[in-house]
């Protein structure tokens, strides 16, 4: 109908039981398009512009990431989610706080890769990945 009435061609992605936009770091007030993540009612997470979604950040971020929003959604509505998934991930960072701090963490789980895409002597910038790349044997 929305497609029909405004002439746009218009399609359903995702029905998500929760979604959180998440706010331009230039303005507040304003979401950012491509930064956002939910649940869907079939339970995938879906999630844009945010750690778990990068290539080079490390694998305990992703995997910390992903279940901190599985527990954040696993609710019924959002007062739930507003009570109980929020307080219930605040016992998740701090039991994950106190995993780093007593070292019950692989260390190629904190390992960040990145790929360098020119030669290191064509980067204008020193980038930390490009001053760790110039540095190493």
């Amino acid at each position: 109908m929305l497609a029909r009435e405004t002439g746009l061609p218009i399609s359903l992605e995702h029905h998500y039981k929760f979604v959180v936009l998440l706010p331009l770091e230039a303005d507040e007030r304003m979401e950012a398009l491509k930064h956002y993540f939910g649940i869907t009612y079939d339970g995938e997470l879906v999630a844009r512009g945010i750690e778990i979604r990068r290539h080079d950040v490390p694998n305990f971020i992703k995997e910390f990431q992903t279940e901190l929003l599985y527990t954040l959604f696993d609710c019924n509505d959002s007062a739930e989610v507003i009570s109980n998934g929020y307080e219930n991930s605040l016992l998740l960072v701090t039991q994950t706080i106190d995993r780093i701090m007593t070292g019950d963490i692989q260390l190629q789980d904190l390992v960040v890769s990145k790929l360098l895409g020119q030669d290191l002597d064509k980067y204008k910038s020193l980038f930390p990945h490009v001053s760790a790349a110039s540095s190493s044997p």
